[in-house]
């Protein structure tokens, strides 16, 4: 199957939006998870945390190395969160990340 120039322009066009759609939205899941976060640790400190989180997310594809520190984190303050309730709270951050994307709402 061979494309047209344009049609390669558009489907390149539209991975770069869906690509940075999904980092902007996963900085702002890791925005809501730093503040649920801070919160269940009784940190008043969210943007430092904030930047915890950043520091480890940044050039990693994955999730692994955050719910890592997350669940380090949380043992440490002897705070009791299973690896799948932390992926199930990160999962359900990451639509509501994207609803206030899509709203204008951040």
């Amino acid at each position: 199957m061979a494309f047209t120039e344009e049609r390669k322009l558009e489907l390149e066009s539209r991975y770069i939006l869906d690509f940075e759609r999904l980092l902007a939205t996963r900085a702002r899941r890791d925005c809501l998870l730093a503040g649920w976060a801070t919160n269940l640790l009784r940190r008043n400190d969210s943007r430092a945390y904030l930047q915890e989180l950043n520091d480890i997310a940044i050039g990693t594809p994955t999730d692994d190395d955050l719910v890592a520190k997350l669940l380090r984190d949380f043992d440490l303050a002897g705070i009791k969160i299973s690896k799948d309730d932390l992926a199930r709270t990160m999962h359900e951050m990451m639509f509501e990340a994207a609803e206030e994307l899509d709203s204008g709402r951040t």
